[in-house]
């Protein structure tokens, strides 16, 4: 659902945002307005590029649940947030249910998305990482094995496991140490590379913290399925690190064939990934559960390091720049990012899309002309004015929202009114009557709740 909202939504929203004025200004150049645009195009790029990713594991006949958990809890999340940013662009266009609106209907269902297969707050909670550690730390499963077994030789292989576990959690503390510190040190050594290159340097340093996070939460023991909050940090940064690679591996397949709009959304959807990672480690340090003897206030601190080990973050947020330019990609023709990866998968043959979609060239076209005619300080040709009439039709057209006479078929019945009408009708002139003459002074006047 959140691929289809990503495809369905962007566009269109995008589409509207540059039809649609305000203070004559199309509300596409204002700066919120493409903040919320480019997290839509971010956002339903992760999930575009997940999606295909999951379904090639799928179709290579593994059964990942983990991933698959990760993949249910964050990208219907995502979902919700682009039909969000969706519904505050579009206003009264998102509210009015009707054939035109673009959003409601999303709006509505995507909490079927997050609720279905259990609350998204329990798969990140607990889920992800409480199956995942057993499932997938190398040398848990041999431990817990070993522990259960009652041959002669249980011992010793339960002392072995310990033992490659404890090298297991040096091994990702050398290597966080290692990558942070070149990473952060050495000049030019993320420059040099391309970036697929750079991008995959750092995820990899990334998942060398998030891996040391997790063999120290090993040290809770049973305790730590009862640590939810510190779970759901762990699950953020596992979850967007996964993400980040299926960006990764989606951009180098499409990067020789695409232009630089591609590019663009793959870099915003990377900082903001690597960030969304980086802080979560961050926090999952600060409030490491308490453990015997203090040792949670090592374990926070060898986190904390292996994150930041000169002090520094080395993860930033998109720049303004950046998020402008990934805006621009939903509402100009500047690249044919839209047009490749999102549009073909959306019916846009009639109705409000088409609208939309046949509205974009010629509201570009009509606000180039009007910038060029306030420079020039002189009135339109005949040709330019056929422009902009065509443009104002068409956000005309757009901006109007479907109105009914009556609602359903008890309205349409002569002489019924609605019994809203009806008691209002009866209260008002009874209720003011009796206030103004004195009547029944404890009987209360009913009053119409607010508007």
């Amino acid at each position: 659902m959140a691929v289809a909202i990503g495809k369905g939504l962007g566009p269109a929203v995008g589409s509207y945002a540059r039809a649609r004025k305000q203070f004559k200004v199309p509300i596409a150049d204002f700066g919120g307005v493409q903040e919320a645009l480019a997290m839509i195009a971010s956002d339903g790029y992760v999930s575009l590029a997940s999606t295909e990713t999951m379904n090639a594991i799928v179709d290579s006949h593994e059964a990942p649940m983990v991933l698959s958990s990760i993949m249910k809890q964050n990208v219907t999340e995502r979902g919700r947030v682009m039909i969000n940013h969706g519904m505050d662009i579009l206003g009264g266009a998102g509210i009015s249910m009707g054939r035109d609106n673009l959003a409601g209907p999303a709006y509505a269902s995507i909490p079927i998305a997050i609720t279905v297969e259990g609350a998204n707050v329990m798969t990140r909670s607990f889920q992800i990482i409480g199956q995942g550690l057993m499932r997938c730390h190398p040398h848990l499963l041999d431990v817990v094995e070993a522990l259960e077994a009652s041959d002669k030789d249980a011992p010793a292989r339960f002392l072995k496991g310990v033992g490659k576990m404890a090298g297991h959690g040096f091994s990702n503390f050398r290597t966080s140490l290692t990558l942070g510190l070149s990473q952060s040190l050495v000049p030019g050594f993320l420059s040099k590379k391309d970036f697929v290159q750079t991008h995959e340097a750092r995820l990899k340093r990334l998942a060398a913290n998030f891996a040391l996070a997790a063999d120290l939460a090993l040290l809770l023991g049973g305790r730590l399925k009862f640590e939810e909050m510190f779970m759901g940090r762990l699950a953020d940064c596992l979850g967007a690190t996964f993400l980040g690679y299926s960006v990764l591996v989606h951009y180098a397949q499409h990067a020789d064939k695409a232009d630089a709009g591609l590019r663009l959304v793959a870099e915003h959807a990377m900082l903001r990934l690597e960030k969304e990672a980086h802080d979560a480690l961050l926090h999952a340090a600060d409030n490491v559960p308490k453990m015997p003897l203090g040792f949670h206030v090592l374990a926070g601190s060898l986190i904390r390091t292996a994150v930041k080990p000169i002090g520094i973050s080395l993860h930033e947020a998109p720049s303004d720049t950046l998020t402008k330019d990934v805006s621009d990609l939903l509402t100009t023709l500047k690249s044919t990012y839209a047009n490749e990866f999102l549009v073909p998968a959306i019916y846009t043959s009639d109705g409000i899309r088409k609208t939309l979609m046949d509205a974009l060239p010629v509201c570009l076209q009509a606000d180039d002309i009007a910038l060029k005619l306030r420079k020039e300080k002189r009135e339109p040709t005949s040709a330019e004015a056929q422009i902009i009439k065509k443009a104002d039709d068409f956000r005309d057209a757009i901006v109007q929202v479907a109105s009914y006479d009556h609602l359903g078929a008890v309205e349409q019945q002569e002489g019924y009114v609605r019994p809203a009408i009806a008691q209002t009708q009866d209260w008002l002139p009874h209720g003011i009557r009796a206030a103004v003459h004195g009547g029944n002074s404890h009987r209360k006047i009913p009053r119409p709740g607010p508007s």
